[in-house]
């Protein structure tokens, strides 16, 4: 019996260190699944509470858990694209228009505005070291430089146009 407790404890931490140490962070789809069912049972607390701790118990969150970390965001880690590229977020503005921001790399963010008529105007902010940075527009919007900020030692904000 000892010798099985052993064996078990051995196994589930070497399950528990692969999971950790294959760096596959994923969004947890599924364990994220299973608390919004949890959250869509009502209002009351409670009864959140009880359907919580039935969804412990019967080991719903577990399983969804072992599979998010062994299966599916192994799947998505190896299957997410090359590019820089995260998802736009998107705003909508009044009268119409939206404004789109994106992360290209990891010192530019791409911001996109268009208005109601679908005239598009794109530019980026370019972080340059720890405490400076730029504006710049793109190239088919005239292209350049149009502003540029640094953070002086004190903390103020110097900002020029060229």
């Amino acid at each position: 019996m000892r010798r099985r407790l052993r064996g078990l404890l051995v196994a589930a931490s070497i399950g528990l260190l692969l999971s950790t140490a294959a760096g596959c962070y994923g969004h947890f789809k599924l364990v994220n699944g299973v608390r919004e069912f949890n959250e869509g049972v009502g209002e009351n607390r409670v009864m959140r509470s009880l359907v919580m701790w039935a969804l412990v118990i019967i080991p719903v969150y577990e399983v969804a858990w072992l599979g998010d970390v062994l299966v599916f965001n192994v799947i998505e880690f190896f299957n997410a694209p090359p590019s820089p590229v995260t998802t736009e977020k998107r705003h909508a503005l009044p009268g119409g228009g939206e404004v789109r921001v994106a992360r290209v790399s990891p010192d530019v963010v791409r911001i996109r505005r268009t208005d109601g008529a679908g005239h598009e105007q794109e530019v980026e902010l370019v972080r340059v070291g720890d405490h400076a940075g730029y504006l710049r527009r793109l190239a088919r919007d005239g292209g350049g430089i149009i502003g540029i900020v640094e953070e002086l030692p004190d903390g103020r904000l110097v900002a020029a146009s060229p």
